[in-house]
This record gives C-alpha cells, sequence and structure tokens, in this order.
C-alpha cells in the first residue's frame, strides 16, 4: 500500500506522473526549494532596507515552498488546502500593501488574516474553487497596480513591468504543464511545472 493512499486526492492535475511513495512528484515537489532560496535572499538583501515587509515577505515565500512541496510529495486535498493557503497568504500580502499605497492608509494585520483565511474557508466548503480564487486576486492586483501607474506613483515601475512580464511567462509554463502541451509524465527531473 502506498502512502497517502487513504487521504482524500486533490482535485489538480499535473503532468508528472504519481510514484509510490512519501514523494509522489519528486520533480514538483522538490523544485519548491527555489521558494526557500528567495525567501532567504529577500530577508538578505532587502532585510536592512525594510526589515518588516522583508520579514513577511519570506514567511509567504516560507510557506508556499512548505505548502507546495507537501501537494506535490501527496496529491491530497489537505496538500491542495496548503498549497493555495500559501499563495492566498502571498495575494493577501499584496492587496494589503497595495491598499495602503492607494488609499495612503494602513489596514491592520486582521484584513490581511481575512484575505487569506476567506478564501482557505471557501475551499473547504466548496473543494478546489483555490485556483480560480488566487487568479481573482491576481487580476485585482493588476487592477490595482493600473490605477496607481494612471495616478501618476510610477516610481518603480520598470520592476513591476520585468515582474509582470516573468509571471506571464511562468503562467504559461504551468498551463503547458497542467494542459499536457509541455508533458513527459516520466519525467521526474524537469517538466513545465517545475520551470514555472
Amino acid at each position: 500500500m502506498c502512502p497517502w493512499q487513504n487521504w482524500k486526492a486533490t482535485g489538480l492535475y499535473f503532468c508528472e506522473e504519481a510514484v509510490c511513495g512519501w514523494v509522489k512528484q519528486p520533480a514538483n515537489s522538490y523544485s519548491n526549494v527555489g521558494y526557500l532560496i528567495v525567501a532567504a535572499l529577500v530577508l538578505h538583501y532587502w532585510g536592512k532596507s525594510n526589515p518588516r515587509m522583508a520579514r513577511q515577505l519570506a514567511l509567504v515565500l516560507l510557506l508556499i515552498g512548505i505548502g507546495s512541496f507537501f501537494l506535490h510529495a501527496s496529491l491530497t486535498f489537505a496538500g491542495e488546502i496548503a498549497d493555495l493557503f500559501g499563495m492566498f497568504l502571498f495575494s493577501a500580502r499584496l492587496l494589503v500593501w497595495n491598499t495602503k499605497r492607494l488609499w495612503r492608509r494602513t489596514f491592520s494585520e486582521g484584513w490581511y488574516w481575512l484575505l487569506a483565511l476567506v478564501p482557505t474557508a471557501l475551499m473547504l466548503l466548496f473543494g478546489s474553487v483555490g485556483i480560480f480564487i488566487f487568479q481573482l486576486e491576481m487580476a485585482a492586483l493588476v487592477a490595482m497596480e493600473f490605477i496607481l501607474w494612471k495616478k501618476g506613483t510610477r516610481e518603480g515601475y520598470r520592476s513591476v513591468f520585468i515582474l509582470v512580464a516573468l509571471f506571464i511567462v511562468a503562467y504559461v509554463l504551468w498551463l503547458l504543464d497542467v494542459l499536457h502541451g509541455w508533458c513527459d509524465p516520466q519525467n521526474h527531473w524537469l517538466s513545465g511545472h517545475v520551470a514555472w
């Protein structure tokens, strides 16, 4: 009997075929080390100039890496919740930061946790709706950035445009994996999802 067999399965499907073991998708699981490396880099390079924001972002990146590892190692609904919770923490953090930039008001951490926990609760109630909710939150972030840009708040937008371009490339790679456009199920080293 394989580990995780008695757990409720995830509703998400990726190209890499599952193997019988504690880590069902090795490439998709171990590629999450990248999040841990980026979290360390954020603390190192941004920690002195803005320690609070650096710690907040590094924590989110750490939780995304752990949650995504658990999802791909187990391919369970519990792993899906853990993975998407980290992503909701990320989008919630950016939404709170952008709301502060838009209205020049500081919002309490309660709003941040509400923005992360409500989508997670919706997943518990309705199943695999997390990706759709995350996409809506990212669309809201793009709209907020556009409003800020139109208002003339254009500091640092070269970096934002680079980030958006990289995210689009990464999202296309993710879609190629999910839709089996770039897919070799027996390749446990590289896939569209690993590149994402």
